[in-house]
């Protein structure tokens, strides 16, 4: 897998996102904040 970055506010993030028919999900990982997130979700679009 490969991360993503981006910065947010001056604060460095690292993460990845994906989808896949019914299934979708992000992770991102703010190191300075102490912070990790990570969504998953099983929707199907209208």
């Amino acid at each position: 897998m490969i991360f993503m970055t981006d910065d947010w506010a001056g604060v460095r993030g690292y993460g990845h996102g994906g989808d896949y028919p019914g299934f979708h999900s992000i992770m991102w990982i703010l190191p300075e904040r102490n912070t990790a997130v990570f969504f998953s979700l099983m929707a199907e679009y209208p």
